[in-house]
């Protein structure tokens, strides 16, 4: 394609240059359109006196202009989570010229970060946003060269890895002890449709009965629910290509699908139910957010601990583990349960539940035929 007179490409990105009064000012975008979009603003901008020359900009004023642009092009929960990161950061370097910004100013920030109590995965996600805003400050000719590129991540060698925290799923001792418990609970179906399916919080909660092909026996994963920046929820596509998928319907989720639809029953005062209705509300007909998920999981334990019984607390997403781990301990192909988690790539799949395969091994070498 050829490109307008007076744009350039420069890497992934395209290049505008203009003149105002003498000046020369450029934007960057993704595309012709975009681009447009952006001189035109930057235009009006100058004119009412409201632009800070490269020169002067802040990070802060910076950051208004990247987050706009970054709301066009990502997820809505990708967004919430750069602004949550960016407040760590413009509290310590939010008013600097982003002319002034140098490696040790970075590490400083870091260092601050570290003395205020804040983890090493805080600190590493700060510095990862404040690398991206400074990247696109080259791209803008704010900057010659990304000081943040020269300050390495934080080791933690005391760190856990996942498979340890929140991706851990439960012995099969827990999992029938949980699940026996939480047939009192009013979020049971929930609970059991995340252990047969493996989807996750925010992928049930936005499920509608329209989504439920009965047709072709599958439950189409295709939006979830992202919490909005100042409270509030959006439903939109998942974040990747991959987490797009169909769940095949089983006769445990049938069951469990019925048993929902009849509580939806009660609750609404009407069988006709509408395709675009949620299958997983709140008594109040409200959407189901992990919070409120957690904090039945915790009146299950506490109602299990009271029958003298013990079980380490979990996460909702842990049901999701040990929808993963259930399926590899059980001979499950690892390439098809990357397909039902919604994972890119099958590194991610095995790096996260490649610990069950162990007890898996010696029960798989018994079953193999070798001719001697």
């Amino acid at each position: 394609m050829r490109l307008p007179s007076g744009v350039r490409k420069r890497g992934a990105s395209l290049e505008k240059r203009f003149t105002v009064g003498g000046k020369q000012y450029s934007v960057s975008a993704k595309s012709i359109t975009e681009l447009i979009e952006k001189e035109v603003t930057r235009r009006a901008e100058i004119k009412s006196n409201l632009y800070s020359e490269n020169k002067d900009v802040t990070l802060d004023e910076y950051f208004n202009e990247w987050i706009s642009d970054k709301e066009k092009t990502v997820k809505h929960g990708t967004v919430t989570s750069y602004r949550m990161e960016y407040k760590h950061i413009s509290l310590l370097l939010g008013d600097m010229k982003i002319r002034n910004i140098e490696v040790r100013h970075i590490k400083k920030m870091i260092s601050t970060l570290q003395k205020q109590g804040a983890s090493v995965i805080k600190c590493n996600k700060c510095l990862l946003v404040i690398r991206m805003i400074l990247k696109s400050c080259m791209y803008e000719r704010i900057i010659n060269e990304n000081p943040a590129q020269y300050v390495r991540r934080l080791k933690d060698d005391n760190v856990k890895k996942a498979v340890e925290t929140i991706h851990r799923g439960l012995t099969e001792a827990e999992q029938e002890t949980f699940i026996k418990a939480a047939k009192n609970n009013y979020y049971y179906e929930l609970f059991a449709f995340l252990l047969l399916t493996g989807v996750r919080i925010g992928e049930a909660a936005a499920l509608t009965w329209g989504d439920v092909d009965r047709f072709s026996n599958v439950i189409h994963i295709n939006k979830t629910i992202y919490p909005k920046n100042g409270g509030g929820y959006v439903i939109q596509s998942p974040k990747t290509k991959s987490s797009k998928r169909d769940i095949p319907i089983t006769d445990s989720i049938k069951g469990i699908l019925q048993k929902a639809k009849e509580k939806a029953v009660i609750i609404s005062g009407t069988e006709n139910l509408p395709v675009d209705d949620r299958i997983f509300k709140t008594p109040f007909s409200n959407r189901v957010t992990s919070n409120q998920a957690n904090f039945n999981i915790k009146k299950i334990l506490k109602q299990i601990k009271g029958e003298g019984k013990h079980i380490e607390y979990f996460s909702v997403h842990a049901l999701r583990d040990t929808f993963a781990t259930r399926f590899i301990e059980q001979g499950g192909n690892p390439q098809t349960l990357k397909t039902l988690l919604g994972h890119s790539s099958l590194s991610m799949t095995m790096d996260l539940y490649s610990h069950v395969l162990p007890n898996t091994k010696q029960k798989e070498m018994e079953n193999m035929r070798m001719i001697l």
